[in-house]
């Protein structure tokens, strides 16, 4: 079909995490991906990725002492 872009196969999401949460979290992860005009998933995906870094990033110090 005309006018569709193919994906580059290294960017597919296959992997997917399961994540238990109240009711209460639900709502505010979709509160605040509203907000910032996301669906879940790629609010969530940027979060979590963001704070992997960070966490990652941090430890590096600690680990090499």
């Amino acid at each position: 079909m005309a006018g569709l872009r193919k994906d580059d196969p290294r960017e597919r999401k296959s992997y997917h995490l399961r994540v238990p949460l109240t009711p209460s979290q639900r709502a505010l992860i979709e509160d605040a991906a509203r907000l910032d005009e996301h669906d879940k998933a790629s609010w969530a995906r940027a979060i979590l990725l963001i704070a992997a870094k960070r966490t990652i990033a941090k430890n590096k110090g600690l680990t090499s002492k």
